[in-house]
């Protein structure tokens, strides 16, 4: 296990600052910190596996919520109600819809209404 720390750079109109970096084998966990003009300031981790191709981000997380998690989450109130190739289907038809929503809202809608 390897642990760095980075630099702060600055991006438009946030600073971001790398505050460490911890690789374990084939994945790294990038620890930052975003500070935004307006004062506000938000914990920024990054997750990625080294792939065949290079390094692929694989979660995000935003002041301790993960995204991988929250779509986990979604997922599972949604199995609770319908089997597993029902919420593909869903899925895929709101993939056609092109409609803008939240994932859960996209797979709870009938897909009926998005023709």
């Amino acid at each position: 296990m390897a642990i760095k720390v980075a630099i702060t750079e600055e991006n438009g109109d946030a600073k971001i600052q790398y505050l460490r970096e911890i690789v374990v084998d084939d994945s790294v966990e990038i620890n930052t910190k975003t500070s935004l003009k307006n004062g506000r300031e938000y914990r920024v981790d990054y997750r990625l596996f080294l792939s065949p191709a290079g390094w692929r981000a694989y979660d995000v997380i935003v002041e301790g919520i993960s995204l991988v998690g929250n779509y986990r989450s979604q997922f599972d109130r949604v199995l609770q109600k319908k089997s597993f190739d029902e919420l593909l289907q869903d899925l895929r038809e709101c993939k056609r819809c092109h409609r803008k929503r939240s994932l859960l809202e996209a797979i709870c809608v009938h897909p009926q209404e998005c023709e």
